[in-house]
Protein backbone atom coordinates (compact mmCIF):
# COMPACT_ATOMS: atom_id res chain seq x y z
CA UNK A 1 0.00 0.00 0.00
CA UNK A 2 1.58 3.56 -0.97
CA UNK A 3 1.90 5.90 1.67
CA UNK A 4 -0.59 8.57 2.49
CA UNK A 5 -0.58 11.41 0.04
CA UNK A 6 0.66 14.73 1.78
CA UNK A 7 -2.69 16.46 0.85
CA UNK A 8 -4.33 13.29 3.49
CA UNK A 9 -1.79 13.97 6.07
CA UNK A 10 -2.07 18.00 6.09
CA UNK A 11 -6.03 16.41 6.65
CA UNK A 12 -5.28 14.22 9.30
CA UNK A 13 -3.10 17.15 11.06
CA UNK A 14 -5.71 19.64 10.40
CA UNK A 15 -8.33 17.17 11.99
CA UNK A 16 -6.09 16.55 15.41
CA UNK A 17 -6.24 20.49 15.60
CA UNK A 18 -9.92 21.34 15.32
CA UNK A 19 -10.42 18.19 17.29
CA UNK A 20 -9.13 19.96 20.02
CA UNK A 21 -10.98 23.19 21.57
CA UNK A 22 -9.35 26.06 22.21
CA UNK A 23 -6.53 25.63 20.29
CA UNK A 24 -5.65 26.82 16.52
CA UNK A 25 -2.18 26.31 14.56
CA UNK A 26 -0.20 27.16 11.50
CA UNK A 27 1.13 24.37 9.41
CA UNK A 28 3.68 24.16 6.33
CA UNK A 29 4.27 20.65 4.47
CA UNK A 30 7.78 20.14 2.10
CA UNK A 31 9.14 17.08 0.74
CA UNK A 32 7.08 14.95 3.34
CA UNK A 33 8.40 16.81 6.32
CA UNK A 34 5.47 18.76 7.94
CA UNK A 35 5.40 21.76 11.05
CA UNK A 36 2.61 22.84 13.23
CA UNK A 37 3.01 25.86 15.43
CA UNK A 38 -0.33 25.83 17.80
CA UNK A 39 -1.68 28.40 20.36
CA UNK A 40 -3.45 25.93 22.51
CA UNK A 41 -5.17 26.80 26.17
CA UNK A 42 -2.64 24.88 28.86
CA UNK A 43 -5.43 22.72 30.13
CA UNK A 44 -5.35 21.05 26.55
CA UNK A 45 -1.96 21.29 25.51
CA UNK A 46 -1.79 17.23 26.60
CA UNK A 47 -4.58 16.42 24.69
CA UNK A 48 -3.41 17.99 21.19
CA UNK A 49 0.02 16.72 21.95
CA UNK A 50 -1.54 13.42 22.05
CA UNK A 51 -3.78 13.82 18.84
CA UNK A 52 -0.58 14.83 16.63
CA UNK A 53 1.61 12.12 17.95
CA UNK A 54 -1.45 10.17 17.08
CA UNK A 55 -1.30 10.92 13.31
CA UNK A 56 2.33 10.88 13.39
CA UNK A 57 2.77 7.35 14.82
CA UNK A 58 0.07 6.34 12.34
CA UNK A 59 1.66 7.38 8.98
CA UNK A 60 5.59 6.71 9.98
CA UNK A 61 6.61 7.95 6.34
CA UNK A 62 5.72 11.34 7.42
CA UNK A 63 8.30 13.24 9.80
CA UNK A 64 6.26 15.68 11.90
CA UNK A 65 7.49 18.84 13.72
CA UNK A 66 5.34 20.38 16.37
CA UNK A 67 5.62 23.79 18.47
CA UNK A 68 2.64 23.82 20.82
CA UNK A 69 3.17 27.47 22.62
CA UNK A 70 0.31 27.62 25.63
CA UNK A 71 -1.59 30.47 27.38
CA UNK A 72 -3.87 30.52 30.27
CA UNK A 73 -5.86 33.78 29.76
CA UNK A 74 -9.64 34.53 28.52
CA UNK A 75 -8.76 34.02 25.29
CA UNK A 76 -11.13 30.67 23.95
CA UNK A 77 -13.73 32.90 22.83
CA UNK A 78 -11.49 34.63 20.72
CA UNK A 79 -9.96 31.99 19.52
CA UNK A 80 -13.19 30.09 18.91
CA UNK A 81 -14.02 32.77 16.99
CA UNK A 82 -11.43 33.00 14.75
CA UNK A 83 -9.71 29.34 14.62
CA UNK A 84 -12.66 28.50 11.27
CA UNK A 85 -11.33 31.31 9.28
CA UNK A 86 -7.13 30.54 9.92
CA UNK A 87 -6.78 26.91 8.04
CA UNK A 88 -3.91 25.00 9.38
CA UNK A 89 -2.67 24.73 5.55
CA UNK A 90 -2.90 26.76 3.20
CA UNK A 91 -1.38 27.93 0.15
CA UNK A 92 1.02 31.41 1.15
CA UNK A 93 -0.57 33.86 -1.39
CA UNK A 94 -4.13 32.95 0.80
CA UNK A 95 -2.67 32.86 4.48
CA UNK A 96 -2.77 36.06 7.08
CA UNK A 97 1.08 36.51 7.70
CA UNK A 98 1.21 38.13 10.87
CA UNK A 99 4.23 38.09 13.46
CA UNK A 100 6.12 40.61 15.63
CA UNK A 101 9.09 42.65 14.58
CA UNK A 102 11.99 40.46 14.72
CA UNK A 103 10.46 37.71 15.99
CA UNK A 104 10.53 38.73 19.42
CA UNK A 105 7.31 37.39 21.52
CA UNK A 106 8.83 39.03 25.02
CA UNK A 107 8.68 42.89 25.37
CA UNK A 108 9.56 44.30 28.72
CA UNK A 109 7.78 48.06 30.05
CA UNK A 110 7.65 50.86 27.76
CA UNK A 111 9.07 49.00 24.60
CA UNK A 112 6.96 49.55 21.96
CA UNK A 113 4.54 46.83 20.22
CA UNK A 114 5.17 46.39 16.30
CA UNK A 115 3.56 43.85 14.27
CA UNK A 116 4.06 42.87 10.79
CA UNK A 117 0.92 41.94 9.01
CA UNK A 118 1.23 40.39 5.78
CA UNK A 119 -2.79 40.37 4.53
CA UNK A 120 -3.59 38.23 1.39
CA UNK A 121 -3.62 39.64 -1.73
CA UNK A 122 -7.61 39.78 -1.72
CA UNK A 123 -7.94 41.92 1.60
CA UNK A 124 -9.40 44.92 2.10
CA UNK A 125 -9.79 45.80 5.38
CA UNK A 126 -7.09 45.10 8.17
CA UNK A 127 -8.35 44.95 12.01
CA UNK A 128 -5.95 44.02 14.96
CA UNK A 129 -7.15 43.06 18.15
CA UNK A 130 -4.80 43.82 21.49
CA UNK A 131 -6.71 41.21 23.71
CA UNK A 132 -4.86 41.59 27.73
CA UNK A 133 -4.78 38.77 30.02
CA UNK A 134 -7.35 41.03 31.96
CA UNK A 135 -10.00 40.69 29.80
CA UNK A 136 -9.71 43.95 28.11
CA UNK A 137 -9.80 44.42 24.16
CA UNK A 138 -8.06 46.81 22.07
CA UNK A 139 -9.40 47.24 18.59
CA UNK A 140 -6.95 49.27 16.32
CA UNK A 141 -6.77 49.71 12.74
CA UNK A 142 -3.53 50.13 10.96
CA UNK A 143 -2.69 52.35 8.08
CA UNK A 144 -3.20 50.50 4.58
CA UNK A 145 0.00 51.51 3.33
CA UNK A 146 2.17 48.21 2.32
CA UNK A 147 5.68 47.74 1.54
CA UNK A 148 6.55 45.08 -0.41
CA UNK A 149 3.35 43.77 0.74
CA UNK A 150 3.81 43.98 4.27
CA UNK A 151 2.09 46.40 6.77
CA UNK A 152 4.25 47.27 9.98
CA UNK A 153 2.04 48.83 12.74
CA UNK A 154 3.10 50.08 16.42
CA UNK A 155 0.41 49.44 18.32
CA UNK A 156 1.51 50.94 21.47
CA UNK A 157 4.19 50.82 24.06
CA UNK A 158 3.73 47.68 26.84
CA UNK A 159 2.63 48.61 29.81
CA UNK A 160 0.69 47.12 33.27
CA UNK A 161 -1.34 44.28 33.19
CA UNK A 162 1.61 42.44 32.31
CA UNK A 163 1.40 38.93 31.54
CA UNK A 164 0.49 36.59 28.64
CA UNK A 165 -1.53 38.75 26.37
CA UNK A 166 -2.57 37.88 22.41
CA UNK A 167 -2.78 39.60 19.17
CA UNK A 168 -5.41 38.53 16.60
CA UNK A 169 -5.81 40.17 12.94
CA UNK A 170 -8.45 40.20 11.10
CA UNK A 171 -8.19 40.58 7.35
CA UNK A 172 -11.33 41.21 5.16
CA UNK A 173 -13.07 41.96 1.80
CA UNK A 174 -14.96 44.25 3.43
CA UNK A 175 -14.64 46.60 6.65
CA UNK A 176 -16.54 44.97 9.50
CA UNK A 177 -19.92 45.87 9.98
CA UNK A 178 -19.44 47.51 13.08
CA UNK A 179 -18.19 50.99 14.30
CA UNK A 180 -14.43 51.77 13.38
CA UNK A 181 -12.01 53.20 14.85
CA UNK A 182 -10.16 52.44 18.35
CA UNK A 183 -12.35 50.81 20.53
CA UNK A 184 -12.63 49.67 23.77
CA UNK A 185 -14.23 46.13 24.72
CA UNK A 186 -13.87 42.62 26.46
CA UNK A 187 -13.54 39.31 26.09
CA UNK A 188 -17.08 38.35 27.38
CA UNK A 189 -18.40 41.20 24.88
CA UNK A 190 -16.36 41.04 21.64
CA UNK A 191 -15.97 37.07 20.56
CA UNK A 192 -19.91 36.95 20.03
CA UNK A 193 -20.56 40.20 18.38
CA UNK A 194 -17.27 39.42 16.21
CA UNK A 195 -18.59 36.02 15.18
CA UNK A 196 -22.06 37.46 14.38
CA UNK A 197 -19.68 40.26 11.90
CA UNK A 198 -17.86 37.50 10.36
CA UNK A 199 -20.47 35.42 9.27
CA UNK A 200 -22.10 38.51 7.94
CA UNK A 201 -19.44 39.33 5.90
CA UNK A 202 -19.09 35.10 4.30
CA UNK A 203 -22.74 35.30 3.75
CA UNK A 204 -22.45 38.31 1.30
CA UNK A 205 -20.11 36.83 -0.31
CA UNK A 206 -16.53 37.83 0.98
CA UNK A 207 -13.66 36.52 2.64
CA UNK A 208 -11.72 36.06 6.11
CA UNK A 209 -8.59 35.67 6.93
CA UNK A 210 -7.74 35.10 10.84
CA UNK A 211 -4.43 34.82 12.45
CA UNK A 212 -2.94 35.18 16.26
CA UNK A 213 -0.14 35.44 18.30
CA UNK A 214 0.82 35.34 21.76
CA UNK A 215 3.27 38.08 23.67
CA UNK A 216 4.76 38.08 27.18
CA UNK A 217 5.06 41.21 28.96
CA UNK A 218 6.92 41.96 31.90
CA UNK A 219 7.70 45.15 34.47
CA UNK A 220 11.34 44.93 33.26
Amino acid sequence: MPPPSAATIEARLTAAVRQTSCAMATGSARNGDFQVSALVRAANKPALAAAIDDVARAIPSAHVAVTLDDFTGPYCGMVSTIEPYAPVFADAAQRLGFRLAGGVNRLAKGQPITVRVKPPAWAHDLEIDYVSSNGQIYRLHPAADRKDGIISDTLGQVGAPFGRDMIVAIASTAPLPLATGDQLTSTKAWPGQLQSALSTITQKGGRVATAAILLDTRPK
